[in-house]
């Protein structure tokens, strides 16, 4: 007798919790935002900053429309040499995500008002490495290391693939420099 297994069903998408926003707060937080965008476009860095902030301000705090808000003030941060400010941007963005997220396993948001246009796997993918420039900034070897292995883990994007490996393999290089003793002549 021949056995027929039963189709396995698919495990069940798991749905984000939504954070609402009234239409005036997300059209004053693109206002914001095109003229932080504007700003950045023309090196204007520490003022592009302040947009970005004003921007954040407008919304609450993990509606899904702050993550490339805090991943760009991030990278003005980098550009200024504000690296402890752009760590806490990108691990704000990371925690909002979900260190564990995968587009695979999770429903997309629908609703535009939600944060629909929102990529969350590229943006959690930009916030570990804008985290992991940060902490390279600050010679944090270790750390920056971390986040440059995280993005080799993201299976889902293959975009940031060489620049991570390349990243982990310098952090491991300056570790190896720190960790041996120094050679006097």
């Amino acid at each position: 007798p021949t056995i027929v297994q039963e189709p396995q069903a698919a495990p069940a998408l798991r749905t984000r919790q939504s954070v609402p926003a009234s239409t005036a707060a997300i059209n004053a937080s693109n206002t914001d935002k095109a003229k932080a965008n504007d700003l950045f476009k023309l090196g204007q860095y520490a003022e592009a900053e302040k947009a970005y902030s004003s921007a954040l301000s407008a919304l609450p705090t993990t509606h899904l429309l702050v993550v490339p808000l805090f991943n760009n003030r991030a990278l003005t941060r980098i550009k200024t040499g504000e690296y402890n400010g752009a760590i806490e941007d990108c691990t704000t963005v990371i925690s909002i995500i979900g260190a564990d997220y995968h587009p695979a396993s999770e429903a997309k948001v629908m609703k535009e008002d939600e944060g629909a246009s929102v990529e969350l796997g590229d943006s959690l993918i930009k916030a570990y490495r804008r985290r992991a420039e940060a902490f390279e900034g600050r010679e944090k070897w270790d750390l920056a290391q971390k986040d440059w292995e995280a993005i080799l883990r993201c299976n889902w994007s293959a975009k940031l693939r060489s620049d991570a490996q390349n990243g982990a393999t310098r952090c491991r290089k300056a570790l190896a420099a720190e960790r041996e003793p120094r050679k006097y002549r």
